[in-house]
C-alpha cells in the first residue's frame, strides 16, 4: 500500500497477521496463494496503485511510476502492456485507477487529468478530460455510467456518462481550511455484488454504499481501538501529528463489507510505522467486529478472495507478487 500527500511523499507499510477479537469469533485472513509477476528480462514493475481482472483471469496491474498497465496471465507471466509515458491518445500519465467492463479498460490518469479507454488487447479507444482536483479512483457501472473520487477535498466524487458527460457531482463538505489531498492505492470506491457503489470518504470514518444517482442507501460508521482522524489543514498540521489513520478503500467480501484503515505511529526517534487494520460489517450496516489486523492492504475482492500486493523480491526478482487470501471464521 502507497499512501501520497501533497509533495507526493510515500510511505511504505508494514505488514503484520493477528487477530483481535470485538466478539466471541475469531476472523483470519488466510493465505491462499502467491503470483510471482513475471516480466520480460530487463523490464520491472516501479508502483502499482490498482489491479482487476478480466473474465479470462488475466490481471491488469496500474503502475503509476512506469507510466503503464501491466497484463499477466493467472500464473504471472507477462502478456503485455498498455500504455506509456506521455500525453497524446493512448498515452498515460500516472495511472491511479482502473476498471473493466466486458471488452473495454477504462484507466483514470493522475497528471492528466483524464480518463482513457482501451480494449483489452491495448489499442486505445478515446478519452475525455476531468475537471475538479486530485483524482483518486474509479468504477464503471453495469450500464453506461462511471463515478470519478477526488481527494483534494473540492468535490467527493462526479458521476459522469462513458461518453464524457458530466452528471452530478458530490461536493464536500465547505471549509475555509487547507485541505491535503491524500490519495491512497486502490482508491476509495469499489462495486459491490449488488452493482451499487462502495464509498469511503478517506478523511474522516464514514462509508456508505449510494446507487448510481449518488442517493446513499447503507451506512457503515464505527469508532475502532487505535483510529485517530488525520489532520489535513495542512501539511505542516499533518506532519505534527505524531498519530493518525486513514480509512481506505472498502471491499465486500462474501456477505460481509470489509474497511480497511492503517494506522501511523511516529516514534521519538522518528521512525514511522504503520499498521493494517480492517472493520467487518453485515451488508445492512451492523458492526461485526472492530480493529482485526490484517496481512496487507488489498486492492481487489472477487468472490471469496481478496487481492494484495507485496514489493518483497519473489524467487530472485525485482518483481512484486500479488498475494491471494481469504477471510475465514
Amino acid at each position: 500500500m502507497t499512501i501520497r500527500c501533497t509533495g507526493f511523499f510515500s510511505i511504505s507499510i508494514l505488514l503484520l497477521i493477528a487477530n483481535c477479537s470485538t466478539n466471541r469469533t475469531n476472523y483470519q485472513f488466510l493465505k491462499i496463494r502467491e503470483i510471482p509477476i513475471q516480466l520480460p528480462h530487463g523490464q520491472a514493475v516501479c508502483r502499482i496503485f490498482d489491479i482487476a481482472q478480466d473474465t479470462s483471469g488475466r490481471f491488469y496491474l496500474a503502475d503509476f511510476s512506469c507510466h503503464t498497465i501491466w497484463v499477466v496471465n493467472g500464473e504471472g507471466h507477462f502478456i503485455s502492456r498498455i500504455g506509456s509515458q506521455g500525453q497524446g491518445p493512448g498515452e498515460l500519465g500516472g495511472p491511479v485507477s482502473i476498471a473493466i467492463k466486458g471488452d473495454t479498460l477504462a484507466v483514470l490518469e493522475d497528471q492528466n487529468d483524464r480518463i482513457s479507454f482501451f480494449d483489452l488487447k491495448g489499442e486505445f479507444a478515446y478519452s475525455f478530460p476531468l475537471s475538479g482536483g486530485q483524482f483518486s479512483g474509479l468504477e464503471l457501472s453495469h450500464g453506461d455510467e462511471l463515478i470519478v473520487s477526488e481527494s483534494l477535498g473540492l468535490q467527493h466524487f462526479d458521476l459522469y456518462s462513458v461518453a464524457g458527460e458530466k452528471l452530478t457531482s458530490r461536493p464536500a463538505v465547505p471549509t475555509t481550511a487547507v485541505v491535503m489531498p491524500l490519495q491512497i492505492a486502490g482508491g476509495q470506491i469499489s462495486l459491490a455484488p449488488d452493482g451499487n457503489i462502495l464509498f469511503s470518504f478517506l478523511k474522516k470514518y464514514e462509508i456508505v454504499k449510494m446507487n448510481w444517482q449518488g442517493e446513499i442507501l447503507t451506512s457503515y460508521t464505527a469508532s475502532p481501538p487505535g483510529y485517530i482522524a488525520p489532520d489535513l489543514s495542512s501539511r505542516e498540521a499533518l506532519m505534527k501529528q505524531s498519530e493518525w489513520a486513514v480509512v481506505g478503500l472498502p471491499l465486500q467480501v462474501q456477505d460481509k463489507i470489509l474497511v480497511q484503515w492503517s494506522a501511523r505511529d511516529v516514534k521519538e526517534t522518528g521512525e514511522t510505522s504503520w499498521k493494517h487494520f480492517v472493520d467487518l460489517f453485515t451488508v445492512d450496516g451492523n458492526p461485526i467486529k472492530l480493529a482485526i489486523p490484517a496481512p496487507n492492504y488489498f486492492l481487489m475482492a472477487k468472490d471469496e478472495l481478496l487481492y494484495s500486493l507485496t514489493e518483497d523480491s519473489v524467487y530472485e526478482s525485482s518483481n512484486p507478487a500479488i498475494i491471494v487470501y481469504q477471510l475465514v471464521e
